[in-house]
């Protein structure tokens, strides 16, 4: 297990101001951004002229061409055509219900500010659930900002009502009809190549004679296919994390794909012994393992059948039988208990390979939306089999429970958005602005997760302000607000605005967004070039305001929080991990051993939500990201760990008839499970672990604690003593796992905790 390979521990300091983000990517996956501008430049000025013409309404017409921009362009809805079309038409009706709200509170400032607090909070605490629910953050987030910043009189909420929905009615027909984009197939085809690459990885690695040249090739292939998942998985708009059983069980498939590379990763070295316990059943269960991952791709792809589990789980049993036979047979005729030991530990791997070949198997079936056919026993835990919208709904409430709380980075976030944009719709009544929307959109759009990255996207944006209104003075100050020069630029400032910052960058996409409101309102209000001038004043204050509150709300953003979540994850992944080794020795019951791993798999989600946060974070790291990777996915190995040796003793492995040995093997546990829990109280406080009281058990003293163990069971017809041996085995094995990943996860918590002093503006 030493070649275990868990990410480098280097640290890359990084101080220097970098416009990295915000420069052009020109980058533009599937052409997802083209489709979004081509939609909203053919729809958006379409809409404005009939209603300019047919219903000359201000707040018609306002409403309207925000609502068909914020839905095809800040929304844009993937998926399939039904689901999509749902989406455009539930959002459009929650846009409804937000209006009706703002518009009643826009006549009172402290009751808008109430109300943008809550319903700011809301809407941002909801993309926790993923999917269309994120999609829809932005498109109901301006029409709550839009109706509260413009005052009107009850009577002007039917105006703003239909102008809505016909925004809403157009971006559902475009979005649905025109060159839709279905990012789902590329995720799902995306996670087949890597399926099929850790497939064939498998197959090299354990061949009967493996080619270790070969191995390492299709290695480095394996790892490139989960990287591009991974990334094709963060940039996906509606990335597939809500409570429906579907989408949780992608991102699932997604964690596991990259765990069972590090387990194979780990096991994968010429260096280990040729001879294994049962050679022809460990050749069975590979192969099996093989054709699951295999089948796995194919379902993601589209293929049938969905992989066949029922058969992998039958060959997992007949493989620990076939060891167990063999190890009685090699005892009872006089074989060293120390070589038994040996070969068994030989290929102790392929078992921690096959069970999360099982899970990525499941969780790829569920993901394509069918049902498990057979009743697993002895599948991982955290494969979630019940359906329906009951099951939903707990998976939700339990998101919630995890999320509702000041720990949490979704909480703390939502609370900065909530905070920024309620300030701002005070400070803009306050200061009576003209167009005082625009300084609360400012706020939303500048105010990022760390104070840090707040200041250097508000610099941007008073940036492309000014960049933008330059060619718009160019346009407007020699040819006045004619109609038709007007006209003829505002499909192209569409484009470009939806275009630009996606593809190009922050700046550029500010400075168009900028054109595309000095051409807007001067059709809607000829006013000429001055505008400009107060669009940058109101972006400004926005930027300012944004400052401001992320100065004073968790600054360190993502960075500090993920270092208290991962101590968080280790010392309950240490509690389970005590709990799994107790109900092993037969010391704790089933249902003790799984509420600790409840409150584990709690702490996994607020962790992994916080990582992916800190990696869309756009400042500067001061560390490198697989630093902190290196401790994500350990958590995720405690874990399993700790099902392992779970699933181990609730099926009958539990030592308990080994005598002396069984002393050394609860010692050594406790060795280990207390130095991951230093681990993590590091980690959580941002200090040097506390000095380690040293093991009172050696490697070499678990080893022949093992063997001590195999030579009382002398292979006798005992089930008893059979299970406690091969249970000994096993256990010794996890701790002699569990401290060589502490070893390797002891550099970057070192590197974290030293990091963990530096100010915010680091």
């Amino acid at each position: 297990m030493s070649s275990l390979a868990l990410g480098s521990d280097a640290i890359v300091e990084e101080h220097a101001f970098s416009w990295r983000a915000h420069l052009p990517q020109l980058r533009d996956p599937g052409h997802a951004s083209l489709r979004r501008a081509v939609r909203a430049a053919l729809l958006a000025p379409a809409l404005f002229a009939v209603c300019s013409i047919l219903l000359p309404l201000p707040q018609l017409v306002t409403f309207a061409t925000f609502g068909v921009f914020a839905l095809l362009v800040m929304g844009d809805f993937g998926g399939l055509s039904r689901p999509r079309a749902a989406a455009y038409a539930l959002t459009t009706a929650v846009g409804c219900l937000l209006i009706c709200l703002g518009s009643l509170a826009s006549a009172n400032p402290w009751v808008a500010v109430i109300v943008v607090f809550g319903g700011g909070f809301a809407l941002q605490f909801a993309g926790l659930f993923g999917g269309y629910v994120t999609a829809a953050q932005l498109p109901l987030l301006l029409s709550l900002v839009l109706s509260v910043a413009i005052p009107a009189t009850p009577d002007l909420l039917p105006q703003r009502l239909a102008g809505w929905v016909l925004g809403g009615a157009l971006a559902l027909v475009g979005g649905v009809f025109l060159w839709p984009r279905h990012e789902q197939m590329t995720l799902h085809q995306a996670a087949g190549a890597a399926c099929q690459a850790l497939g064939d990885l498998v197959a090299a690695r354990y061949a009967s004679r493996p080619d270790w040249a070969a191995v390492d090739r299709q290695r480095q292939r394996a790892q490139a296919a989960i990287g591009a998942l991974r990334q094709v998985y963060l940039v996906t708009p509606r990335r597939p994390a809500s409570p429906t059983r579907q989408d949780r069980a992608f991102a699932e498939l997604v964690d596991e794909l990259g765990r069972e590379l590090k387990f194979v990763s780990a096991f994968s070295s010429p260096d280990q012994p040729v001879e294994i316990a049962a050679p022809e059943a460990a050749r069975r269960l590979a192969e099996t393992v093989t054709r699951t991952l295999q089948a796995s791709a194919s379902v993601l792809t589209g293929a049938r059948p969905a992989p066949d589990l029922a058969s992998l789980l039958q060959q997992r049993d007949e493989q620990h039988q076939a060891m167990g036979d063999w190890a009685a047979e090699a005892l009872r005729a006089g074989t060293p208990s120390s070589t038994v030991l040996d070969r068994l530990e030989a290929i102790r791997s392929l078992r921690v390979v096959s069970y999360v070949a099982l899970a990525i198997g499941a969780s790829a079936t569920l993901a394509t939306g069918r049902g498990l056919d057979v009743e697993l026993i002895g599948m991982p835990l955290e494969i979630e089999t019940a359906a329906g919208p009951r099951a939903g709904l707990q998976r939700a409430l339990d998101s919630l429970q995890t999320h509702l709380r000041l720990s949490s980075i979704w909480c703390r976030n939502s609370l900065r958005a909530a905070m920024g944009l309620a300030l701002a719709v005070l400070l803009v009544d306050l200061l009576g602005l003209d167009h005082a929307f625009w300084a609360v959109l400012g706020t939303l759009s500048v105010l990022r997760t760390n104070a840090l990255a707040t200041g250097r996207t508000a610099l941007a944006a008073i940036a492309g302000t000014t960049l933008g209104i330059l060619p718009a003075s160019l346009l407007l100050i020699p040819l006045g607000t004619d109609p038709r020069v007007l006209w003829t630029a505002f499909p192209v400032t569409v484009f470009l605005a939806a275009y630009a910052p996606s593809v190009i960058g922050f700046v550029v996409g500010q400075a168009a967004f900028t054109l595309l409101i000095m051409v807007l309102f001067n059709l809607i209000q000829p006013v000429g070039w001055t505008l400009g001038l107060v669009r940058l004043e109101d972006v400004a204050i926005g930027a300012a305001l944004s400052l401001v509150v992320g100065a004073l709300f968790w600054p360190r953003g993502a960075r500090g929080q993920l270092r208290t979540a991962l101590g968080s994850l280790y010392r309950h992944d240490a509690a389970y991990l005590r709990a799994a080794f107790q109900f092993t020795l037969g010391q704790l019951s089933a249902e003790a051993c799984l509420a600790a791993r409840e409150v584990a798999t709690r702490e996994a989600a607020r962790a992994g939500e916080v990582f992916d946060q800190f990696l869309l974070d756009r400042a500067a790291k001061v560390l490198p990201p697989a630093t902190w990777a290196a401790l994500q996915a350990g958590g995720s190995h405690l874990l399993l760990a700790g099902d392992a040796l779970e699933q181990m003793a609730g099926h009958g492995y539990q030592v308990t008839a080994c005598g002396a040995a069984t002393g050394a093997l609860a010692r050594g546990a406790e060795a280990v499970v207390d130095e991951l829990d230093r681990l993590g109280t590091s980690l959580e406080h941002g200090q040097a672990p506390a000095s380690s009281p040293g093991s009172s058990v050696s490697e070499t003293d678990l080893w022949q604690a093992a063997a001590d163990c195999l030579s009382a069971w002398g292979g006798a017809d005992d089930s008893t003593r059979r299970g406690s041996a091969l249970g000994m085995v096993a256990a010794c094995d996890w701790i002699h796992y569990l401290g060589l990943l502490t070893n390797h996860l002891s550099g970057p918590a070192a590197a974290v905790v030293r990091v963990a002093k530096l100010p915010w503006s680091h």
